[in-house]
């Protein structure tokens, strides 16, 4: 794994399509940017496959978390949106883009820092360093254990 985490090759790799904005109908688009949309996915029973699209006129970061965000609500069968959907999925995103146990092995845990090394936006990266501090409370999980070892890193 590295960083920062690419979305569209995790999406390719689940057999995801990913498309921006721009293959949408006129309606679709104002619709998106009426509700200020970043991105959202579209299932086909048919095919039994999702697309997700995404606006291309936002920052590489924030394209970055919206995808892994949509990915997240496919990986964990969101059916229906609801409150507590879009926390998990929220989640699910922050944890890919910029994991406590990564962020713990940096030799510098400032904004800048984590903005540079995982391609954040500065309030992702103020959001996730919260979280860090949150979960340096706790003692590394076995399954955090095998990512730092799979990623290089000594346990």
């Amino acid at each position: 794994m590295r960083f920062p985490v690419d979305p569209f090759f995790l999406a390719r790799m689940k057999g995801i399509e990913v498309r921006d904005y721009s293959v949408l109908d006129a309606e679709k688009k104002l619709a998106c940017s009426v509700c200020k949309i970043d991105a959202f996915r579209e299932y086909d029973p048919i095919s039994n496959k999702y697309t997700i699209y995404y606006d291309e006129n936002k920052s590489e970061g924030s394209i970055r978390f919206s995808l892994l965000h949509e990915l997240g609500h496919i990986v964990l069968g969101h059916k229906e949106e609801s409150a507590r959907a879009e926390t998990l999925a929220d989640y699910f995103a922050g944890y890919a883009i910029a994991p406590p146990v990564i962020i713990d092995r940096m030799e510098r845990k400032t904004i800048p820092d984590i903005v540079d090394f995982f391609g954040v936006t500065e309030l992702c990266a103020e959001v996730r360093l919260n979280a860090y501090k949150g979960w340096k409370q706790f003692s590394i999980s076995a399954h955090e254990k095998v990512l730092l070892k799979h990623l290089g890193y000594s346990v």
